[in-house]
């Protein structure tokens, strides 16, 4: 059975380099081990610098229409286990580190 991935951005360190860059391994960890246990089944994470970046990464940009959203910006996919299954608590842990679900 698939479902659509869950789409989000991460508005605190948009338009900051420097930043987008700094949070890439810390976030990267945290999806490995949510994976690693089986709350999501993939995911992708991306640091988009211009629109060229979304266009070869096939992003759509539904993003740019959130308040505060600029490039750079970090954009996330992630897949859930099975469908309509993304585990909220983990949504939760998203949301509180900053990313906003696009879709």
């Amino acid at each position: 059975m698939t479902s659509f991935a869950h789409e989000y951005v991460h508005l605190p360190s948009a338009g900051d380099f420097a930043q987008c860059e700094a949070l890439l391994d810390p976030i990267e960890s945290e999806l490995t081990r949510a994976y690693g246990s089986g709350l999501i089944a993939g995911y992708g994470l991306t640091l988009l610098k211009n629109d060229q970046d979304c266009l070869e990464e096939l992003i759509k940009e539904d993003w740019k229409k959130l308040p505060g959203a600029r490039f750079p910006i970090l954009y996330l996919a992630v897949q859930p286990p099975s469908v309509g299954a993304m585990d909220t608590s983990f949504e939760e842990r998203l949301t509180s580190a900053g990313f906003v679900r696009v879709r």
